[in-house]
């Protein structure tokens, strides 16, 4: 019996199992960037570029005084141009101590406007983007909102408008 075990564990260490890597495998291509997001959206935390703060209620965000998120340009928004669509909220609390806001926003350096609100709740910044700005694979949006609540003794966060949602469609 030993002479049949020798020629066998001969065999046996001869042959070579397949190596297994212990290196990480590679990072999956990043997901397109969307041309709507939500505050919530964890496929979205991406595109909020700065000036944002955690999620809160699983729905919305605070920002700070200038923000900025980047939007990919839907197909055809190349040739008819786009609308911007922000849905945000305003507290009652900034409004009392700071007046109405105002926001202004830009895409890709070149402003879109401003608009004041002044009634707390659901509001929509609505403005057209040119075309010649949508001919990349994304546009960034730099908002500053005039007027930021300043940090306060229990909040040591600069607040300004409560973010929801941005999208950003062709003309028709």
């Amino acid at each position: 019996m030993t002479r049949t075990l020798v020629p066998l564990l001969a065999l046996l260490a001869g042959c070579k199992r397949p190596e297994v890597s212990s290196a990480p495998a590679a990072d999956p291509p990043p997901a397109q960037l969307a041309s709507e997001i939500t505050a919530a959206n964890p496929d979205h935390a991406v595109q909020l570029l700065r000036g944002f703060y955690p999620v809160e209620g699983n729905a919305w965000r605070w920002t700070m005084g200038k923000f900025a998120f980047a939007l990919r340009p839907p197909e055809g928004a190349a040739a008819k141009g786009g609308v911007l669509k922000m849905r945000f909220g305003i507290s009652a609390a900034v409004l009392g101590r700071m007046g109405p806001l105002t926001v202004n926003v830009t895409a890709g350096g070149q402003p879109l406007g401003a608009e004041t609100f002044g009634k707390p709740g659901d509001a929509v910044y609505q403005k057209d983007v040119p075309a010649a700005l949508l001919a990349g694979e994304s546009l960034t949006f730099e908002v500053a909102v005039e007027k930021p609540l300043p940090p306060t003794g229990a909040d040591q966060r600069e607040l300004a408008v409560v973010f929801n949602a941005a999208s950003l469609s062709a003309k028709p």
